[in-house]
């Protein structure tokens, strides 16, 4: 009996350590990333750029961090995605880099109300394109005037985009502007509703691809002189272009203006989760570089170079590798 009371004793003493042991395993797991299991991954619609590299790297993620789940969340522009930073209503977000500049200091489309949000990576350039059929009377930029253009969805950085340039070319008054995203201003010009569109993305845009397909396209070009006011005037943009057989029909370089895509995320965002971020995202990213053509523009060298100021922990990633002081 004594010995039958000992066994029982011992079974007991072993449950609660092992009870003890689950409850600190537990508790650990709850405080990794401040308790956070889900995490959401703002992107554009369908049909740009920013929606298949937003769902490769969500799936890279979730394949090497077993500790968190990342999804991808549309919204309908970069404008919209800096304010539910801000807000904390999304943990990551893909952004054209002069919004995110805006947005943090406060200026421009965010007069007077800077946003809380930092830099995490650099993803790429991408081109501003304005597209036109081939048997439209519209060559020049300027030629838009009076013309029903598409200049993206309402608070997009398209928009953004598509505002600077047509005031810049001080035409901006006269133009009948629609608020469509790609996939709609590939639609539109095929009915024949607009006579223009700008596709802010990288290329090839596959909405450009479909179009060039069945129509026959041009791409106007941004001269010279209003390429050198545009970086002038707003800092943050660059000269780039659309290399001759991108589309079918364009059989020749098209000189335009680019600027830069960054993925940003909410200032209060765990550093052990974007340390994590950026570490399991490099040291894999080899896995999703066929995923689209800008995931092969992404690397350490120009991953810091975001327009904002970094997160703490991307600052103390990028510093470990010796890349900022």
């Amino acid at each position: 009996m004594a010995v039958k009371i000992r066994r029982i004793k011992l079974l007991l003493v072993v449950f609660f350590i092992l009870m003890f042991l689950l409850g600190v395993t537990f508790t650990q797991a709850a405080e990794k990333y401040g308790g956070l299991k889900y995490c959401s991954l703002g992107t554009g619609f369908p049909g740009g750029t920013s929606y298949p590299v937003g769902a490769a790297i969500a799936g890279l993620i979730n394949r090497h961090m077993k500790d968190i789940n990342i999804t991808g969340e549309q919204s309908p522009g970069s404008r919209d995605i800096i304010v539910l930073l801000d807000k904390k209503d999304m943990d990551f977000g893909i952004s054209d880099s002069p919004v995110s500049y805006q947005g943090y200091y406060g200026i421009e489309t965010f007069e007077g109300q800077p946003k809380d949000v930092r830099g995490l990576f650099l993803l790429y350039v991408q081109q501003v394109q304005i597209v036109v059929l081939k048997d439209s009377d519209i060559y020049r930029i300027e030629d838009l005037a009076g013309k029903r253009v598409a200049v993206g969805s309402a608070g997009s950085g398209s928009e953004n985009v598509a505002h600077n340039v047509l005031s810049t070319y001080n035409i901006e008054d006269t133009v009948k502007k629609h608020h469509l995203d790609l996939t709609e201003s590939t639609i539109a010009l095929k009915d024949g509703v607009i006579d223009a569109g700008f596709y802010s993305a990288m290329i090839p845009v596959s909405g450009v691809v479909d179009l060039a397909a069945t129509h026959d396209i041009r791409i106007l070009p941004f001269e010279d002189i209003m390429l050198k006011k545009l970086k002038e005037d707003f800092g943050y943009y660059v000269e780039t272009v659309v290399p001759a057989g991108t589309y079918r029909g364009v059989d020749e370089d098209v000189k335009l203006m680019g600027f830069g895509i960054e993925v940003d995320v909410r200032t209060d965002l765990p550093e052990d989760l974007v340390y994590d971020f950026l570490k399991n995202l490099f040291e894999n990213l080899e896995e999703i570089k066929s995923a689209h053509k800008a995931i092969e523009s992404i690397s350490l060298e120009h991953a810091f170079k975001t327009l904002i100021p970094l997160h703490p922990a991307a600052e103390k990633y990028y510093k470990e590798l010796g890349l900022i002081d």
